[in-house]
């Protein structure tokens, strides 16, 4: 074999490789409608899931209340059900049969609420404190990790999504706000430890008292 033909046959083992390679690799996006953060928030809509998270408050100033707490957001369907771990104390919420319930459950009692508690309008809004829509994108782009990174810019609130650059799964989303307590703001991040499309039956817990 001369030496030619083997220097194609090796330049077009290569490229075949590197266009291999690039088969599974997650597209970085130029608008909002091909985001990771669209498809991110219709999952997040679907009817049945379980998000574990992690937030984080890094106050610039005096700290207000707790700086950490984690989350899980349980959907079935209608049925929702929120349970939040923080250094003060936990808090639980339920939304079963179009009703919103706060439950203690160190005193096992249950209190049907007026409003929705620490739920959002939807799961995306639950998870996200507001969730981007079109006219709020800015940018997209890989950065020197692989991962991917989707900017909003939410009525002056700018919000930076991370993404597995490999399965386009959400890492975290952070973001500053100035709404603090005392002239006060804080970076706040969210970090995403698990996701999974399923959930169980949601209903209220039995044994607690009904508070009217």
């Amino acid at each position: 074999m001369d030496t030619m033909r083997k220097v194609l046959i090796y330049l077009t083992a290569a490229m075949m490789s590197f266009a291999l390679s690039g088969c599974g690799a997650v597209k970085v996006a130029d608008k909002y409608e091909d985001s990771l953060t669209k498809a991110y928030i219709e999952k997040m809509n679907g009817e049945k899931l379980t998000v574990n998270l992690t937030v984080t408050i890094d106050y610039d100033k005096e700290k207000i209340g707790d700086d950490s707490y984690s989350q899980l957001l349980e959907v079935n369907g209608e049925n929702r059900h929120l349970f939040e771990s923080l250094e003060s104390g936990d808090i639980e919420f339920y939304q079963t049969d179009g009703k919103t319930w706060r439950v203690d459950a160190k005193k096992k009692e249950i209190h049907p609420l007026d409003g929705n508690g620490n739920f959002g309008a939807d799961n995306a809004d639950t998870v996200l404190k507001e969730a981007p829509e079109s006219d709020d994108f800015v940018s997209a782009e890989k950065d020197t990790d692989g991962n991917i990174r989707e900017t909003f810019d939410i009525d002056g609130t700018v919000k930076v999504f991370t993404y597995d650059g490999k399965t386009g799964e959400l890492i975290d989303m952070e973001y500053k706000t100035d709404s603090i307590p005392g002239d006060n703001s804080a970076v706040i991040k969210l970090t995403v430890n698990s996701f999974k499309e399923g959930c169980g039956e949601i209903k209220l817990p039995e044994g607690y008292t009904m508070i009217d």
